[in-house]
Parts: structure tokens; sequence; C-alpha cells
């Protein structure tokens, strides 16, 4: 247990992990606390939100812009500041895609692949939508001064970490950001890029694939695309079946 931190004569208590603007923050560094507490908080709002995920009248298209703006929000907020590794983005990945199985009433057996579901709900993959988060956050850092204390922050040298591999890093993960992207890591080009909101904007949306950087256009109409099997949507928690006279919140 290290020394207790004491501030003009009050003691710090020493805890494992804590909550902070909505973020959690644990003693062993990295992102695992906060990919699992953002992953608790969308759930409970996914819940709170299933009559109208899984009404049957609503149109996919109506429920994939809700479930962007009231779910998804909650599970990526503040992802732009986490040094993930691929543990934690698997983590946020499969509850986000357990959660548009559900809003489709479509379950495993049915062999329908997650780009098709997408597609369906005219949203984008959350991975990519987690890197220009990402991104879009390092071109407005990287625009503060040399004086701004979140530059200065940046800077700042933390010691060696003890035995085994050291702790992921924000800037290894911008790093493969910018090379998915095609964007330079540093030099003259780099600057000039990133002092543009416009030039830089653009280059964080070069490279999309489809289903992973823009919103698509569904397969279905604005106001078709009716789920047909909301009436019965699984539940991947407990693998029970919730009809419409059982809709409740869980």
């Amino acid at each position: 247990m290290p020394d207790p931190l004491v501030i003009d004569g009050d003691t710090l208590d020493t805890v494992d992990r804590f909550c902070y603007l909505g973020d959690t923050i644990g003693a062993g560094g990295g992102a695992r606390e906060c990919t699992v507490a953002r992953t608790r908080c969308a759930w409970k709002k996914f819940r709170a939100l299933l009559p109208v995920l899984t009404s049957r009248r609503f149109s996919l298209r109506k429920k994939g812009r809700a479930y962007r703006a009231c779910v998804r929000s909650v599970l990526l907020f503040a992802c732009e500041t986490w040094a993930v590794k691929e543990d934690d983005t698997q983590r946020i990945e499969r509850t986000d895609r357990a959660m548009i199985r559900w809003i489709c009433g479509v379950s495993l057996k049915d062999e329908r692949s997650s780009e098709e579901l997408l597609k369906l709900l005219n949203i984008e993959c959350i991975r990519q939508t987690m890197r220009n988060d990402r991104l879009r956050w390092l071109g407005h850092v990287e625009r503060k001064g040399e004086e701004d204390w979140v530059s200065k922050v940046r800077k700042v040298e933390i010691g060696p970490s003890g035995r085994g591999r050291p702790f992921k890093k924000w800037e290894e993960v911008l790093r493969a950001d910018k090379k998915e992207k095609g964007i330079p890591d540093s030099g003259e080009r780099y600057k000039e890029m990133v002092q543009s909101r416009e030039k830089w904007l653009k280059a964080c949306s070069k490279g999309n694939r489809e289903g992973e950087g823009k919103v698509l256009e569904s397969v279905q109409g604005e106001d078709e695309g009716v789920c047909g099997t909301a009436a019965h949507a699984y539940d991947p928690g407990t693998t029970r079946r919730l009809t419409r006279s059982s809709r409740v919140l869980l």
C-alpha cells in the first residue's frame, strides 16, 4: 500500500478505482475499468429503452437513430481518451453487437452478419466510431497552445512500470489510427494538416470502409424496415425471449 497523500493537512483516501466525470480510473492503469463501467451503464440505458427499441411501431432506421443517440453515446462516453487494448475494443464491440441483434430480433442461430444489421439500422461500425472520435480529439488537442495545461500533461514522462510489458499509451493507439487512415505520424505535412480543421476532418474520414466510417444508406426505405420479429426480442444475457405482453424493464 503506498504512503497516504496529505494535502493542506487533509489525508486523502487510497482506493483501487474511482469515478471522475463519468469515467472510471483504475490503479492498474489502462482502459479496462473504463470499458467495463461504460458497458454496464450502456446496458442499463438500453434496457430502459426496450419498449422503444423493440417496438413494431418504428422503422429500423428510426430505432438506429435512437440507439445511436441514447445508448451508443453512453457506451462510448470519453472513449477518445482511452488507451485501449484489443481486449477493451472487443469488449465494447461485443456489447454493441449484442444490443444490435436484440433490436433487430435476430439471434446467432439466424446466421445474419453484423454488417448486414448495421446497414438495416443505418449506423456505422463502433470500432470505426471510436477511431474517428480519437482522431478528432487529437486534432483538437494538437491545436492547443504550448502553454495550455493539456499540452503540458501530454509531455509528462512516467517512470518505469517494473516487470512485464509496459502499459499501452494513448500515443500508441493514435499511431495505429493514423496508419489506418493514411495520416503521417509527424512532420510538416502533419502539422499543416492538423492545424486546419477542414483538412483534418477530411483526413479522418479518408479510407473508411463500407459500414465503418459513414452513416450508411439503409437497404430499406426511410419509413420501412419495421422489424417483423421485434415482438420476440432476444436477450443474450438470459437466453429468454420477451414477448410483447412481457416487455418490461429488466
